[in-house]
C-alpha cells in the first residue's frame, strides 16, 4: 500500500519469482545514481506488462533487453495494475533522478478504464487489488489530480466498518462506478451485484469501443500519455510509449488493434510510438499466437518477452537511440 500511488513495488520486496532491489526496481542488482560514462541507461514505467508478470526476473524483456545491447542497462519500474496516471506519478517520484537516456511509458489495453478509475473492484469482480487509487480529471484541457481517497489503514477499517457510506464516497470521481451503480450505494446483494455486472457489460457492447474518440476516457489518457512524455523530456530523456498487444486473435486476422485510435493520435502529435503488434506477428504467424501468452492473467510468456527484447533492440538502433550519444543527438 502507498499513500499517494495506492500501491506500488516493495523496496527489497521479493516472492517465488519476483525480486526487488533496495529502491523498489525490479531488478537482482542495484544501480548507480547515474549511468557510467557510455552505458545507455533505459527506465521504464507502466503496468504488469512491463513489470514482467509471471515470469522471473531474468526473463523480463528488460533484462533480455540489457543482454542485447552493448553498454546497456535497464531500469523497470513497471507496478502490477497500474493506470497510466500511476505510471506518471510514480515518473514524477522516480524518473527524473535515474539519469535516463531513454524512457519507455509502457501501455496495455485495459489502461484506458483503468485511467477514469478510482477503486479497483468497481472495474470487474477480480479483487486481486482490493485498493484505491489516485485518477486524473480533465478540467477545461488541464489535467487535475484527484488524490487517492484511502491512504491509511484506518481508512480501510472504516471502509469495512461504513461500506454504504464509504463506496459513494469513493465513486464520485470514478466513471466505472457512475455507469455501473449510477447514485445508489455498492450493492451488498450477491444477486443484485451480479445483475448489475452483466448489465454493466451489456451496455459497453451497446455504446461500442472505449477507444472511441467520444469516450471520456479517450481524451483524459491520450493527455496523461502526452504530459508524460513532455516531464521525460524536461527530464533530459527520451519518451517512447510501447504499446502492448494483447489481442492475438486479431494479429492473426491481420485486424488493426483496438488501441489503434489513440496510437494514431500520439502519432498525429509528433509522439515517439512502439506497437510490438510487429513484435507478436511473428508469434501470431507459426499458428500459435497464444505462446505469446502465460498464465492465468495472459501475461507474456519468457518466449514473448525474448521476442520483445529482440524487436526493441532492433527498433533502437534503426532509430540511432542505442547509444548514450546518439540519444542525446536525437533530443
Amino acid at each position: 500500500m502507498d499513500a499517494e500511488l495506492g500501491w506500488t513495488v516493495k523496496p527489497s520486496g521479493h516472492s517465488e519469482e519476483y525480486r526487488a532491489n533496495s529502491e523498489g526496481i525490479r531488478s537482482d542488482v542495484s544501480y548507480s545514481d547515474a549511468p557510467a560514462p557510455g552505458v545507455l541507461r533505459i527506465a521504464t514505467f507502466g503496468d504488469s506488462f512491463t513489470h514482467g508478470d509471471e515470469v522471473a526476473n531474468a526473463d523480463t524483456w528488460q533484462h533480455q533487453l540489457g543482454r542485447e545491447l552493448e553498454r546497456c542497462e535497464t531500469l523497470n519500474l513497471g507496478v502490477p495494475a497500474y493506470g497510466p496516471g500511476q505510471s506518471l506519478m510514480r515518473f514524477r517520484r522516480r524518473g527524473p533522478a535515474l539519469g535516463a537516456h531513454v524512457v519507455f511509458l509502457g501501455y496495455s489495453l485495459d489502461n484506458l478504464r483503468r485511467a477514469i478509475n478510482v477503486f479497483r473492484p468497481f472495474l470487474g469482480p477480480s479483487f486481486q487489488f482490493p485498493l484505491t487509487k489516485p485518477r486524473f480529471q480533465l478540467r477545461d484541457d488541464e489535467l487535475k489530480l484527484v488524490p487517492n481517497p484511502l491512504r491509511s489503514l484506518d481508512d480501510y477499517r472504516r471502509l469495512m466498518r461504513e461500506p454504504a457510506v464509504v463506496l459513494p464516497e469513493l465513486g464520485r470521481h470514478d466513471h466505472v462506478f457512475a455507469r455501473r451503480y449510477g447514485s445508489s450505494a455498492f450493492d451488498v446483494l450477491p444477486s443484485v451485484r451480479v445483475t448489475r455486472l452483466v448489465w454493466y457489460a451489456l451496455a459497453r457492447k451497446l455504446e461500442g469501443s472505449e477507444y472511441a474518440v467520444s469516450h471520456p476516457a479517450f481524451d483524459i489518457t491520450f493527455s496523461i500519455l502526452k504530459q508524460a512524455c513532455e516531464e521525460v523530456r524536461a527530464s533530459g530523456a527520451i519518451p517512447i510509449v510501447l504499446f502492448f498487444p494483447a489481442d492475438f486473435s486479431a494479429i492473426a486476422a491481420q485486424r488493426a488493434a483496438t488501441y489503434e485510435p489513440l496510437a494514431q493520435r500520439l502519432r498525429n502529435d509528433e509522439e515517439r510510438v512502439v506497437d510490438l503488434t510487429d513484435a507478436s506477428v511473428s508469434i501470431a504467424g507459426t499458428g500459435d499466437p497464444l505462446r505469446f501468452q502465460l498464465g492465468t492473467w495472459g501475461h507474456y510468456s519468457a518466449a514473448g518477452h525474448r521476442v520483445v527484447a529482440a524487436y526493441l533492440r532492433q527498433w533502437l538502433t534503426e532509430n540511432a537511440l542505442d547509444t548514450p550519444e546518439a540519444a542525446r543527438r536525437a533530443r
